[in-house]
């Protein structure tokens, strides 16, 4: 059984490909335990990343004991272009993700730890505020106005003091 889960905020378009039919669960935790009791003879199921509102899924699925890859859209959307099905609904997106499983068979790889993911977040925030810092800083030697360059200083100050806090979250 080759399975297509378009993921969304509210809801999980599911497309099982022997049984030809689709159907829609909730994106909530009773929902993705309805969705992995269903699937339990699943070969494999494929899904898209779509900025973190696939994880919860992702993971639950992988802790479920069931085959489940992530993949990038684009794939899957050229995947879907060479195929012809230029429409673009759910549970199409749903059919053309279980398609890509069958036909594509992507490899299954091991979801990160939670360890390594908190750690990947730190780092993710770590850069986000250096960057802020650094256009902080430009924006200060570009300046000419003294209550600017308080309020920015005070802002570089307090970026200073988060990127410290982080410092101390990572030892921990």
């Amino acid at each position: 059984m080759f399975v297509g889960i378009d993921v969304s905020k509210d809801y999980l378009d599911v497309y099982s490909l022997e049984a030809s039919e689709g159907y829609r669960v909730e994106n909530s935790a009773n929902g993705i335990a309805e969705l992995a009791s269903k699937l339990g003879g699943a070969q494999l199921i494929v899904l898209e990343a779509i900025g973190g509102q696939e994880k919860a899924v992702l993971y639950a699925l992988s802790q479920a004991g069931l085959p489940v890859v992530k993949i990038n859209p684009r794939q899957v959307r050229e995947f879907a272009r060479c195929l012809g099905r230029l429409a673009k609904t759910d549970q199409i997106d749903a059919q053309v993700l279980a398609l890509y499983a069958q036909r594509m068979t992507p490899a299954i790889r091991a979801l990160p730890t939670r360890d390594l993911q908190r750690f990947q977040a730190l780092l993710a925030r770590r850069r986000q505020l250096v960057e802020m810092c650094k256009q902080e800083k430009t924006r200060q030697k570009q300046n000419d106005c003294p209550e600017i360059s308080k309020d920015l200083e005070a802002h570089i100050q307090e970026l200073n003091q988060r990127l410290d806090n982080l410092r101390t979250c990572r030892q921990r």
